[in-house]
Parts: C-alpha cells; structure tokens; sequence
C-alpha cells in the first residue's frame, strides 16, 4: 500500500495489547486474577512448539509471526483463550506442575513410591481431562459469546489457512456448531 508507513512490532503488539485489555473488562472471571494482564510475546520458533499462541502458567504467549494477524483473527484468538481461563482450564497444567513437584519431593525425601504412584495417576487424570475434547468446545462457545458464532467460524478457518491448525474431523464438527456448512470453501 503506497502512502502508509509500515507497521513495526511495538505497534502491532500494542494492538493486541489493547484488545487483550478490552476483553478481559469486557469479560470478567474468577480465574482472571491467576492470569497476567500484560501478554507476553516470544519468537515464533518458541510459540510454534505450542501452537502460536497459547496460555502457560498464568501468562498469554503470543508469538511474534502472529503479531501481523487481522482484527477478526486476533479477536478469535484472545476470546477463544480468554473462555479457556474462565472455564478453569489453566488450573489444569498448575495442577499437573504441582502434582508432579509433589511426586517428585516425596520420591525423594519419604521415599514413598506408593504415595508418588497415587499423585503420578492425579496428574495423569487432570492432563486427561485438559485435553478432552469439551475443553475445545468449552472454549468456542465462550469465544462465540463474545465475537458471534461468525467471528468463531471465520477465525478456525484463519487457523486452518495459516496451517496452526488442520480441517480435521473434529475442527469439522467444531465449524459446524459454528454454522459452517460442507459447500463453504475451507479457506
């Protein structure tokens, strides 16, 4: 585009710091206290390990390849991590963090392999139960409050297009509760 400066990395990460802030007062939850009001943006080799963008530990990560994203795109983002915390899913993996110190600690000071056994399984349900596939439709549905089933719609097929994500059988069943139809083309 001739005329218009182009965009530098402050800039663009100003812009999804602003619509960060929007949501989480637009949005507010009881979770919302355990995460980090400031995103935190790292090299897109770091962020493609975990997707792109994606919550840890109470802090949202946003890797620099995405900081060039659309409006709509960077909207479905924030709002579908934004359900994820208030559906509590981030007390998942601080749980898997803690039930593995504690198995770890116990292992190593009361030598109880039995006790650590038992933990081992806690941590090992809890990652079960982050990564069902409710979890994902948890999360549209309160990205769907936010933005519209459109906005939902069209930020999986953002997704799909810049290959974060693949047209599987369940981002198929995702889109269709989103109102996708087979004839609309995947892009």
């Amino acid at each position: 585009m001739k005329g218009r400066r182009p965009r530098t990395d402050a800039e663009a990460e100003a812009r999804w710091q602003a619509d960060y802030a929007r949501l989480r007062e637009n949005s507010p939850t009881r979770w919302g206290r355990w995460i980090s009001s400031k995103l935190v943006f790292v090299p897109s080799w770091v962020a493609r390990l975990y997707g792109g963008v994606f919550l840890w530990l109470g802090w949202v990560v946003v890797g620099r390849d995405f900081l060039d994203a659309p409006f709509y795109a960077r909207q479905y983002i924030l709002s579908h991590l934004w359900a994820r915390v208030t559906h509590g899913h981030p007390l998942a993996a601080i749980g898997i963090f803690l039930c593995t110190g504690a198995m770890t600690l116990l292992v190593q000071l009361a030598n109880s392999s039995l006790l650590s056994l038992v933990i081992g399984f806690g941590s090992l349900a809890l990652l079960v139960w982050a990564n069902l596939p409710r979890r994902e439709l948890e999360a549209d549905d309160g990205a769907s409050a936010v933005i519209g089933r459109s906005g939902v719609r069209a930020g999986i097929m953002w997704s799909i297009k810049r290959r974060m994500d693949r047209l599987t059988p369940d981002n198929r069943r995702r889109l269709k509760r989103m109102g996708w139809t087979e004839t609309e083309p995947p892009e």
